[in-house]
């Protein structure tokens, strides 16, 4: 697969998992009932608010997306071979390349994968309410108060936006310290809010006016640019988040296709495999070090600090996401001649 090719591909699923990761998270606020929230904030049950968010998310559209992703990846490669490697395929398997979805391996591969994504994005979802409930608290507010922080305003559309549902810790902190910043009403800590590149700069005038005053902005105002903080955060993290499982279920999808020709007959070691990276001064230096690096097709890749990854973006041997965020890299497969009989 060229490279041009494999990018197209990967924005195109970036893309696709982005927008499901949005949707789950619309969707499930839009389930939520705000009384029953605020109810269980109010009686101080957040094991019981935490579990019942839970239950009530869907990631069916993550889930899909991702499987689709992994198809494709099969698909797209198997749409490259030229006409000699499908000669020697069919030479040592008996049949023309396809990629059977249904086969135990595959089927494992894609199970595990899902109940890994679940499992995170349950715990993500478990920690920011809890930051979410310990910041509301210590601030003061009320039980409402803090719901709307979790499911976010209701927007003159009639839905609610700006909450915390999807996102991770960090961007969490981030919503948390950001209101404490615009409500300190101390000017050396509100004019810290201007370092947010994700803030919403439509409402800096106002607040630029209430540093002048010395005095925090309305609080209208800072619910509002809050919120809307928390939109691009959302979209900052869904793309994010989009990015990792892109890459990682694509290139298995590819990967799984030539394991599937290894174990219909395929001599493993005819089938290799290079790192490839863009060759650009943005490349981190682990992958730098890669480049070029070649292994057989069931073979994964060295990685720095002792890593093992099957290609780009794998995390199922435990490459921290250090290794796999933003990553532009792609393995190059090659079937050689020799075959099998």
């Amino acid at each position: 697969m060229n490279e041009q090719d494999y990018n197209a591909a990967l924005d195109a699923w970036e893309a696709m998992l982005a927008q499901a990761y949005l949707q789950q998270a619309s969707e499930l606020v839009g389930d939520i009932s705000l009384a029953q929230i605020t109810a269980m904030i109010a009686a101080g049950d957040d094991l019981a608010l935490v579990q019942s968010l839970e239950k009530m998310a869907d990631y069916t559209p993550t889930l899909e997306a991702m499987r689709s992703a992994y198809l494709a990846g099969a698909q797209d490669e198997i749409g490259t071979l030229s006409g000699a490697a499908v000669s020697r395929i069919i030479q040592a398997t008996g049949r023309r390349p396809i990629f059977d979805p249904r086969r135990q391996t595959a089927e494992a591969w894609m199970q595990a994968q899902a109940k890994d994504v679940i499992t995170a994005l349950a715990q993500q979802q478990g920690d920011t309410i809890g930051l979410i409930l310990a910041a509301g608290r210590d601030r003061g507010a009320t039980p409402r108060q803090i719901a709307e922080a979790i499911v976010g305003p209701m927007q003159s559309n009639g839905k609610r936006s700006g909450g915390v549902i999807g996102l991770a810790g960090n961007d969490t902190q981030a919503i948390i310290n950001a209101r404490a910043q615009l409500s300190s009403g101390d000017p050396a800590k509100m004019r810290e809010y201007f370092d947010r590149i994700r803030r919403d700069r439509r409402f800096d005038k106002t607040i630029q006016k209430a540093i002048q005053a010395g005095v925090a902005p309305p609080q209208d105002v800072i619910d509002k640019a809050v919120a809307r903080y928390s939109e691009r955060l959302l979209q900052t993290r869904a793309e994010a988040q989009a990015s990792i499982e892109a890459m990682e279920v694509y290139n298995a999808g590819r990967q799984q296709f030539y394991k599937q020709l290894i174990d219909d007959g395929i001599d493993a070691t005819t089938i290799t495999k290079q790192w490839k990276t863009r060759g650009d001064e943005k490349v981190r230096e682990a992958h730098r070090r890669m480049n070029g690096q070649t292994q057989y097709g069931d073979v994964p890749f060295n990685a720095p600090g002792g890593y093992k990854m099957n290609s780009p973006g794998d995390m199922s041997q435990g490459a921290p996401v250090s290794l796999v965020v933003r990553c532009r890299c792609r393995a190059v497969y090659r079937i050689d001649p020799k075959t099998s009989e």
